[in-house]
């Protein structure tokens, strides 16, 4: 017998990994990637590291092994390879139905704000819990939904007995226990009021997961909301009835100097947040935008919905790196001592939090910030400080890694002092304020997070954490 025969093509292979089905596909309930994963795992034996570690043609060259939500359901770099390595490993071909997989070329990478080291649930959920029938729906892995689609509770993200936040790797028999605590995060949901809006927007991620979910698609162009944008500010102009009001919402949503129309085929990406704002400001479904970008944008009943209310959260960004660094800059400018105040962008580089989020979520903090660093000097003195600032930091990052440990001062002072060209006084100064700066940070972190300095030094390793500055 040649070896030809034995690879005929009417063969059954055995697939590398079990053939698990990907529940709930077709339904808006379907569950998301990040815990077929997980589950998948716990079936085979092994962990989610070995899955998505497998030999070349299935590695992952020069990608950083993570478990973020976003990098299994998308939308970003690493979660669309991954998928279609695991539709050849188990032969499941609905596995993309569990992410956002339809939509990667219109979102933008982080688009449903879930780029945060943890996970929420649902207490009802788990306590009704079936290994043969329950799993973790793509849902969860939204920040603009805060209830859970099915129970209609809220939806948690710690520990309701010690608080203690809960990482997205945890194994699956591990799951629905606290990592610090080790007790149940099940329970009874729950209810707290909300805004006729957001239950509104909460049925638009429903269908947008929905209509993800649904096998058989080819994912969607992405020039879909361009199209919208291009279409509905030719013809909202000609709309006597929109309001001023109506028309800056318009052109912020949109991207554009509003009314001036855009050339078509540049591939606008979008955050979640803003289909969901769209859909409510023109009165129509995510549904609609999506599938019909042309006839949903031509509609002349814009505004038609009178109770339209923009959501408010930072989407695409982890809402508690933004409290940190409010809280941070509300430290600085309490302080006195403070000889300089650097531009928040480093520490917004630090926390990975953007402008318009802080600005969003505190905008009165963020403002008096901006307004005191600004009175400090010229435009083209700051920048000149900043860059001296960046440099020395980089310098104190160098020799001090730990912001709280034991530092050799006269070290610092003379390493700053070559590196910027000026005096052991002036770099005594710079180096007293990158101290506080740094560990204004790592304090602001402890006070959002409810921990205490002995429980901080503990989660970061740190030593000698006190009151007392340099």
């Amino acid at each position: 017998m040649s070896d030809k025969s034995l690879f005929r093509p009417d063969t059954a292979f055995w697939s590398v990994l079990p053939p698990v089905p990907l529940m709930g596909v077709g339904t808006a309930l379907v569950e998301s990637v990040e815990h077929y994963v997980i589950r998948l795992a716990w079936i085979t034996g092994t962990s989610v590291k070995s899955i998505v570690s497998l030999p070349a043609p299935f590695d992952e060259p020069g990608i950083r092994k993570t478990t973020l939500a976003s990098s299994f359901c998308g939308p970003g770099k690493v979660y669309k390879r991954r998928i279609e390595n695991l539709e050849i490993l188990t032969g499941v071909e609905t596995i993309r139905c569990g992410s956002f997989y339809l939509l990667d070329a219109i979102l933008t990478p982080g688009a449903v704000g879930r780029a945060s080291g943890y996970h929420r649930w649902c207490p009802q959920c788990y306590k009704e819990w079936d290994e043969a029938t329950s799993w973790e729906p793509l849902q969860w892995s939204i920040d603009l939904r805060v209830t859970c689609p099915d129970h209609g509770c809220d939806l948690e993200d710690r520990c309701r007995h010690c608080g203690a936040i809960q990482k997205p790797s945890v194994r699956y028999q591990s799951r629905r226990n606290c990592s610090k605590c080790q007790r149940s995060l099940a329970g009874d949901g729950a209810w707290s009021v909300k805004p006729r809006y957001v239950s509104w927007a909460e049925g638009q991620l429903s269908k947008l997961v929905e209509l993800c979910a649904t096998p058989g698609r080819d994912p969607l162009p992405g020039t879909t909301f361009e199209t919208f944008a291009y279409t509905i500010t030719r013809s909202a102009p000609s709309n006597p009835a929109l309001s001023v009001g109506a028309s800056d919402a318009l052109a912020r949503l949109v991207r554009l100097n509003f009314p001036r129309g855009l050339p078509k085929g540049s591939g606008v990406r979008v955050r979640l947040h803003t289909l969901i704002n769209a859909c409510a400001l023109q009165g129509i479904s995510v549904q609609d935008l999506l599938l019909n970008p042309v006839e949903s944008g031509a509609l002349s009943f814009i505004e038609r919905w009178g109770e339209y209310r923009p959501l408010e959260l930072p989407s695409g960004h982890d809402e508690e790196n933004v409290l940190v660094l409010a809280s941070f800059l509300e430290a600085l400018l309490a302080n006195q001592k403070m000889f300089y105040l650097p531009h928040p962008r480093s520490a917004m580089r630090e926390l990975k939090v953007t402008r318009r989020a802080v600005s969003t979520v505190s905008p009165d903090v963020y403002g008096r910030y901006m307004l005191r660093y600004q009175r400090q000097a010229s435009s083209g003195a700051l920048r000149r400080a900043e860059q001296a600032f960046l440099r020395a930091l980089n310098c104190i990052k160098a020799i001090r890694p730990n912001p709280f440990g034991p530092s050799d001062g006269r070290k610092a002072r003379k390493l700053v002092a070559r590196t910027l060209d000026i005096s052991v006084e002036d770099a005594w100064q710079m180096v007293r304020c990158i101290t506080h700066w740094r560990r204004a940070i790592e304090l602001a972190k402890a006070k959002v997070l409810g921990l205490s300095l002995q429980e901080l030094r503990a989660q970061k390793k740190l030593g000698g954490i006190g009151e007392q500055w340099c």
